[in-house]
């Protein structure tokens, strides 16, 4: 079983309820609360599974034995560029400019619905002032780095 749309899929999860799964790596991950925040806000009910890690989760969305998940983008993208998974929205107030088509799910009639992932930096306390500042200025040069200005959002 497929999950349509989520215009159109919010009512069928809520006919079939207790009969899709859903996948996420790891419990209280980002991936798990997105889709517990959707599912709180859509009144649907799908039942979790979780996984180790994403590979074998991508392969069983992509094969059907899961029918939905929430994911980062990189890991995904390439199940979508095949046409292995199909795209339905991303969790972020806007569209993602790795995929314009594809609506955010505010679009998609979930209102105030914004996951985003925030990443950051950290280091041991007592790194040396210099090691530092080697870190910040690698940082400052990769985000200009063609790999990751083509695959990360702005």
């Amino acid at each position: 079983m497929r999950i349509p749309p989520i215009r159109r899929g919010n009512n069928a999860a809520k006919g079939n309820a207790g009969q899709l799964k859903y996948s996420s790596t790891g419990v209280g991950g980002r991936p798990h609360l997105a889709m517990e925040l959707f599912k709180a806000a859509t009144g649907i009910h799908i039942v979790y599974v979780p996984y180790k890690n994403s590979s074998p989760r991508f392969s069983d969305v992509a094969g059907g034995q899961i029918q939905t998940c929430f994911f980062t983008l990189p890991g995904v993208l390439p199940f979508v560029k095949s046409g292995r998974m199909r795209d339905l929205a991303v969790s972020s107030a806007r569209r993602a400019e790795q995929l314009p088509t594809v609506p955010a799910v505010i679009e998609s009639g979930v209102p105030n619905f914004d996951v985003t992932v925030w990443q950051g930096f950290a280091v041991p306390r007592g790194t040396p002032q210099n090691h530092i500042a080697k870190i910040c200025a690698a940082i400052m040069k990769a985000r200009n780095e063609s790999i990751l200005v083509n695959h990360c959002p702005s």
